[in-house]
């Protein structure tokens, strides 16, 4: 019965990535810029995990606090193995908070579990805080197809980030 579902999972999923590309265009909200600077500078307020799966799905964490210092933990099936450090711009900081406001993230549910659970699967856990507001997520592969935005840009961040091997490596 598990491979059945598998099967028809990977068979659908194509169709339902080619679905989603053709939904029309939502309108674009305009969002304020966040004040993340009111937090103290070592105060975390970006962290995502991905886990692993049966196959080769990247298992790895990265977090940021409200300086910009980000620490990616690299762990299998991604490009960096180990501890690594960075420092992320304001301004990208800011686009994933924008965009998380745009698919109204910190009002969305805690957790998000498939109707029939698949143990193949990978789960993503993302943490969000700024002033005045702080939600955490548990993704079990089935939040809105909105949140995928938001997790191509922190991959985009850790795609393109010269990170540098930490000293505790």
């Amino acid at each position: 019965m598990q491979r059945q579902l598998k099967v028809l999972l990977l068979l659908l999923s194509p169709l339902l990535l080619i679905a989603s590309a053709c939904k029309s265009k939502k309108e674009v909200v305009e969002v304020k810029t966040t004040e993340i600077k009111s937090l103290a500078d070592t105060t975390l307020v970006l962290s995502y995990e991905r886990t692993a799966c049966f196959g080769t799905c990247p298992v790895d964490k990265i977090e940021i606090r409200a300086n910009g210092r980000a620490t990616y933990y690299g762990k299998v099936f991604v490009d960096y193995l180990g501890v690594y450090e960075a420092q992320i711009s304001k301004s990208k900081l800011d686009s994933i908070f924008n965009l998380a406001e745009s698919i109204n993230f910190f009002d969305s549910k805690d957790a998000y579990k498939p109707e029939y659970p698949i143990s193949d699967l990978p789960s993503t856990f993302i943490m969000l805080h700024k002033p005045g507001k702080k939600h955490k997520v548990i993704d079990l592969s089935s939040a809105p197809q909105e949140f995928k935005i938001v997790y191509n840009a922190i991959n985009g961040i850790i795609k393109d980030t010269p990170w540098v091997v930490a000293e505790s490596n």
